[in-house]
């Protein structure tokens, strides 16, 4: 297992090896926010997440005979909420982090340092602390979000806490195509809409929404108070953008979503496939108000009914 040593504001004339380039990484991720983190969505802080994950899953790893014995973190000067985010990624993979300045770099002792390894640990119902990286991953009120990732990890996983205000609802009533989703209630009652059915939902009940069915869902704070949840989606990788088709029934859309997609589209195009598959050597288009124009295609041709 690695000693991790994290050095701000590297001012020495040839950076330690192996390295981490923070310092680099930071101004191509978060160009706006030098040094710091940008307050809102967890999302802004996936790719510079990920950019280390595989960075340090190249060097090191606690199954990895062949890591080195130090690793250093090279970065700008960070603020308390950076710090701490860097320190909590690099928590995951040593326990074993120290914080120093350029200056004592060469002549780095760990004996004369504070570990500032810190657990895979929040308390949900415990606000954050004010300066701290999980302040700074909220959105403010009235439905108050608190986004646990990436501070709890790059994986699989994007989590957040949120507090539904009376009479709003979670989210759209909707469904993933590519996302599971469960949500826990930890404060309050409300109702879960799910498909044509409506529940009551109390703190401690956890909802699941598995992909593959494609039931729709969402929590709606009718009860004349607020709910608070802790909604988990889980992805089909770390990097939280595969291509993924969400359901609104109530608005009657459908949005595909993802690397490469931008779409919207009325749910009220779909139609059954069988003339699909019955006419595939065909040559014809399809209009959005359900006609079908034969025409002649390359390799197809012109469609003639039935």
């Amino acid at each position: 297992m690695p000693l991790i040593v994290i050095v701000e504001d590297w001012h020495g004339n040839e950076v330690p090896k192996p390295a981490i380039r923070w310092d680099l990484a930071w101004p191509l991720f978060l160009p706006d926010c030098p040094g710091d983190l940008p307050q809102g969505h967890g999302r802004s802080l996936i790719s510079i997440a990920h950019w280390f994950w595989e960075a340090m899953g190249q060097i090191t790893g606690f199954l990895n005979q062949d890591a080195p014995g130090q690793i250093w973190f090279i970065t700008p000067t960070l603020t308390v909420e950076a710090r701490e985010f860097v320190i909590r990624l690099a928590s995951f993979w040593s326990t074993q982090i120290y914080c120093t300045h350029s200056e004592e770099a060469a002549t780095f002792d760990p004996h004369s340092h504070t570990n500032c390894w810190i657990a895979p640990v929040v308390n949900l119902f415990q606000p954050p602390p004010v300066p701290s990286a999980r302040s700074r991953l909220s959105d403010p009120s009235p439905d108050a979000a608190q986004y646990l990732m990436p501070l709890l990890g790059v994986g699989r996983a994007f989590m957040r806490v949120e507090e539904i205000a009376s009479g709003h609802a979670s989210a759209r009533l909707h469904s993933h195509s590519a996302i599971d989703e469960y949500y826990l209630i930890l404060q309050g009652e409300a109702t879960l809409r799910m498909a044509d059915r409506e529940i009551m939902l109390k703190p401690g009940d956890l909802i699941a929404k598995p992909t593959g069915p494609d039931l729709t869902s969402h929590i709606w704070a009718n009860k004349e108070q607020s709910v608070t949840i802790l909604d988990i989606e889980v992805w089909p990788d770390n990097s939280l953008s595969a291509k993924d088709l969400v359901t609104y029934p109530d608005h009657r859309e459908l949005f595909l979503r993802g690397q490469g997609w931008g779409a919207i589209a009325p749910l009220d195009i779909l139609q059954s496939p069988k003339d699909f598959r019955k006419h595939y050597d065909d040559g014809y288009t399809r209009t959005t108000d359900h006609r079908i124009v034969s025409r002649s295609i390359p390799g197809h041709p012109p469609r003639s009914d039935p």
